[in-house]
């Protein structure tokens, strides 16, 4: 099957690869790339891109637009574009973050996209077009009320637990993934390349905790949620507008989104469900709006347009 195109997600826990072509969106999905992970990241994602790109069977995409969590210095992004031009020579190849590609997609107009996975980065566009991005500092100076920091807020209590001898949900749960509470099993956390996605696990276990109505659990979320309204707020501030779409896989979690919902139901912020995933062409977002916030592969700025897509 030949595709005509391909957005990219590359998330801190999986990338994900969207297809599209003859009217369908075939999804494929990788690790993602930690920001401890040794090595060029460039090269990195471009094979992960790459492989993805041969189980899709879309070697042959005319374009294709990359979101990124990580920040790749100029020669990894050198390095990115170099790699993917051996595998699709004649795309049009274009590199931005993960927020924006997520509004484009998700949104497509003015509002925000407040994109909630193992981090958190809000995209805001103004009516005459403007983008502005809040948070999406990563795990140790941002990302607040992200995955990673709610998985870090519940093995801090899960230690806690430890400290005065007694039992919890959110102890038995992290227990059941890391074994023991030993000060070695912490260090090791810390240790390993991808400890923000084996932090950004336990948020799964935080919101089943919360639902089973643990008020450990419970009061994590709701610390969660204040950090997600005051990004929205702002967000909103700069957009002009009240819209806001919630994306990403933990923003997609029942526990936390029924929360956020309430919240905005007292907010002067609307929660709007996101376009369909084929709503927005690849080629639309390349020469639109979004083209400022956009890096392309040498000259394809020039040729972001071409072709019917």
């Amino acid at each position: 099957m030949t595709s005509v195109g391909a957005f990219v997600d590359i998330g801190k826990s999986q990338t994900r690869l969207h297809a599209l072509g003859s009217g369908q969106i075939r999804t494929h999905s990788a690790e993602g790339i930690s920001p401890s992970e040794k090595g060029d990241h460039g090269r990195i994602i471009a094979e992960t891109i790459g492989r993805l790109l041969a189980e899709a069977g879309a070697e042959s995409a005319t374009h294709l637009l990359i979101g990124s969590t990580s920040e790749l210095s100029a020669p990894e992004v050198e390095s990115l574009f170099h790699e993917l031009r051996v595998r699709i020579p004649e795309a049009v190849i274009g590199l931005t973050d993960d927020g924006t590609l997520s509004h484009a997609r998700a949104l497509n107009a003015p509002g925000v996209v407040l994109a909630v996975g193992t981090g958190v980065i809000a995209v805001a566009r103004t009516a005459d077009g403007g983008v502005s991005r809040f948070d999406g500092w990563g795990p140790l100076a941002g990302d607040r009320g992200s995955a990673v920091e709610v998985g870090r807020w519940a093995l801090r209590a899960a230690y806690r637990a430890v400290d005065e001898a007694r039992h919890s949900p959110l102890r038995r749960a992290v227990e059941q993934m890391l074994g023991e509470l030993t000060p070695y099993v912490a260090r090791a956390v810390v240790a390993d390349e991808r400890w923000p996605a084996t932090l950004a696990g336990f948020a799964v276990q935080v919101c089943d905790a919360a639902d089973h109505g643990d008020a450990e659990a419970g009061a994590i979320l709701d610390d969660a949620v204040d950090e997600l309204i005051r990004t929205a707020r702002m967000s909103v501030t700069a957009a002009g507008a009240g819209d806001v779409v919630v994306t990403g896989r933990f923003g997609e979690a029942p526990a936390l989104r029924t929360r956020l919902a309430l919240r905005f139901a007292d907010e002067d912020m609307r929660l709007s469900a996101p376009l369909p995933p084929d709503a927005v062409g690849i080629e639309e977002i390349l020469s639109g709006p979004y083209a400022s916030s956009i890096t392309f592969a040498w000259d394809d700025r020039r040729t972001a347009s071409r072709g019917g897509y």
